[in-house]
């Protein structure tokens, strides 16, 4: 009984060190007596901020009429998880009584009915309920070397409900296994968070790898902490599927990137993405990727761009919805301008050139209908956004460009039929000449052979 009565001790102070009288100096347990007289309020507003609603409910029902101190204070008792190796131990409670409750039989007894009542409840907890009886306590926070405080509050349905919610603390905690925890060596948050995050490469190992080839890994590398890291795009403890909404994937990237996320949200894109859901609109991820990105600074991004929009503006069934040409990279390839980035691209990708690229023309985050009154590529605006380039266009140089769809009838009938005829000219008379040269060549090796077969009878006769 001995042993089994110091699971029952009056518990030390609070887990924050707050001021509760309480006896026992063990600090493996974690909870306290208070008192509820008239120079003792302020003490059970300490403990119930720290341990929460649990605060003398399952004692109070119980004890009935309640207890009193020999002073004449109400006493409320508290029943919370003993957890020395943070691993489940059925039914361990700590049962805090005072010491002037001169009666040893009637502790036990309640003590007794207390381990039973709660044995089945510990049973049906989650493995965590150890964790969770600490980790939601409101206001629970650490104060770091640098005057941060560091929440360590978890909230539990959020939790639960997120893609994480069946895995066990530990999974991720892998330094914790007993109490006291190790003691926090960050400097601050961020150093905190630098350390944790690390461990999401132990189940998310391709993309934790992706993720070090990023601009993003670049950045730190180079010694700037602002870099994303896992949980700035995904969070900690409420991680959800990063699509779902789909517009959430830029708005993650809007928390640190808002210059170009307000660029976004005026776009085509961004509008057609937050105001109408649709499922085709590029997130930043399709044009950048998502956990591996390249610096968009560069010449040989520059150069690949036309390809990234090609993915979308090249897909026919897509273009078809919304009456757009899917011809756009095919025409854009075939004019000076994209056929000279072509080859730069394939012969010399690092090479700077001042050949317009789709982002040139159309822009970038600000992407605008090209029907619409503020585009760059409307008629009213176009001359502007050739003369970025060409200087001294004049103001007939848009309309030498026949845009993004290939001559036809109905569009550009002069230059249409003005293709046809050289479709038709130069085939009948490269063919022309090609079939002057056989006949010719022909002509020439019959005659030879009439020659000499004519001289071979000359010979036979003589």
């Amino acid at each position: 009984m001995a042993a089994f009565a110091r699971l029952f001790t009056i518990a030390s102070a609070g887990a924050d060190g707050s001021t509760c009288k309480c006896a026992s100096p063990d600090t493996r347990s974690r909870g306290c007596l208070c008192r509820q007289g008239a120079g003792d309020r302020n003490e059970v507003a300490e403990c119930e901020n720290n341990h929460g609603a649990v605060f003398g409910a399952v004692a109070q029902a119980f004890v009935h009429p309640p207890m009193h101190d020999s002073q004449g204070a109400q006493i409320f008792f508290e029943l919370i998880p003993l957890e020395t190796r943070h691993s489940a131990i059925l039914g361990a409670v700590i049962f805090s009584v005072p010491r002037t409750y001169r009666s040893p039989m009637p502790r036990r007894i309640i003590a007794l009915l207390v381990f039973a009542f709660t044995a089945g409840a510990f049973a049906a907890q989650r493995p965590d309920a150890a964790c969770i009886g600490c980790h939601t306590t409101q206001g629970l926070a650490a104060k770091l070397p640098s005057g941060e405080l560091l929440p360590l509050m978890v909230d539990v349905k959020a939790f639960e409900a997120s893609v994480h919610g069946t895995l066990r603390c530990a999974d991720c905690h892998t330094n914790i296994r007993g109490f006291p925890h190790p003691k926090i060596t960050a400097h601050d948050r961020r150093d905190f968070q630098m350390e944790r995050y690390q461990q999401c490469q132990a189940c998310h190992t391709d993309q934790y790898r992706q993720a070090l080839d990023s601009n993003h890994a670049r950045i730190l590398a180079a010694g700037n902490r602002n870099g994303a890291i896992c949980v700035d795009c995904h969070g900690s403890h409420a991680v959800s599927k990063p699509n779902e909404p789909r517009h959430k994937i830029s708005t993650s990237c809007g928390t640190c990137h808002r210059g170009t996320y307000a660029q976004y949200l005026t776009s085509a894109h961004g509008r057609a993405l937050l105001e109408t859901v649709n499922p085709d609109v590029p997130t930043c991820t399709d044009c950048h990727g998502a956990h591996r990105q390249d610096n968009p600074t560069t010449m040989t991004f520059r150069l690949k761009s036309p390809k990234v929009c090609a993915k979308c503006h090249q897909n026919r069934e897509m273009m078809r919805k919304y009456g757009l040409s899917a011809d756009v990279f095919e025409t854009y390839v075939a004019d000076f301008h994209g056929l000279t980035v072509t080859l730069f691209e394939k012969e010399h990708a690092g090479q700077k050139i001042n050949e317009a690229v789709c982002t040139d023309c159309h822009g970038v985050h600000d992407i605008q209908k090209a029907s619409a009154a503020k585009s760059t590529v409307v008629k009213e605006n176009l001359l502007n956004t050739c003369r970025r380039c060409h200087p001294d266009a004049a103001a007939n140089f848009p309309d030498s460009w026949v845009g993004h769809f290939p001559p036809s009838r109905d569009r550009f009938p002069l230059v249409y039929y003005v293709n046809l005829f050289y479709r038709i000219l130069i085939p009948v008379t490269i063919g022309g000449m090609l079939l002057f040269v056989m006949i010719d060549a022909g002509g020439r090796i019959a005659r030879r052979v009439r020659k000499r077969r004519a001289g071979d009878a000359e010979d036979s006769k003589a």
